[in-house]
């Protein structure tokens, strides 16, 4: 019987980056939020080293 290593990979960002008109005042900054999701596969050959994991991330960036 011969086992097969089996890996998969799944990336989505989704970014909105919101910037102020050009005559608003300086104390409001440049807003970015980033919104993430990975999924990783990785089977091997032992069970011990099998790895099934999904990632969600959520960044939130205010750039003055």
């Amino acid at each position: 019987m011969q086992l097969t290593n089996q890996d998969m990979q799944f990336n989505v960002w989704i970014e909105y980056l919101w910037q102020p008109n050009d005559g608003a005042p300086s104390s409001i900054p440049d807003v970015k939020l980033t919104l993430g999701y990975a999924y990783l596969r990785q089977w091997s050959n032992d069970t011990w080293y099998d790895t099934d994991r999904h990632l969600v991330s959520v960044e939130l960036e205010l750039i003055w």
